[in-house]
């Protein structure tokens, strides 16, 4: 008899890159708000989202997704649009903002579960 065994939900990938997708899409629009708290609230929700999706799909794997697409919004909010807009400016707290989310989107990945 063949072992089989646990079943891959796709979904579980799928509400992993939500989770990232709406975790940037907030960090870039609220990094610049009350400064800096809206900074330190920011990067402490990416560290907590980023855990939390750790703990609840059960896999790194699904951190690393999460992670990825927060990446994916975060740099497409710091490029330009079609107007020339630009969310994520290049002073010092998008600076900081960007190398800041980088180092504690790595540690939340590469911690254990």
């Amino acid at each position: 008899m063949k072992k089989v065994g646990r079943p891959i939900s796709l979904l579980k990938y799928f509400w992993s890159a939500i989770w990232g997708i709406a975790l940037g899409l907030a960090a870039v629009l609220l990094h610049n708000t009350l400064i800096p708290i809206g900074l330190i609230l920011t990067l402490a929700s990416e560290a907590i989202v980023i855990w939390y999706v750790g703990r609840l799909y059960g896999a790194r794997r699904f951190k690393l997704i999460t992670a990825i697409s927060w990446l994916a919004v975060v740099i497409k909010g710091g490029t330009p649009g079609a107007g020339n807009e630009v969310l994520v400016m290049g002073d010092s707290i998008g600076i900081i903002f960007l190398l800041a989310g980088m180092a504690i989107a790595v540690v939340a990945v590469m911690r254990k579960i």
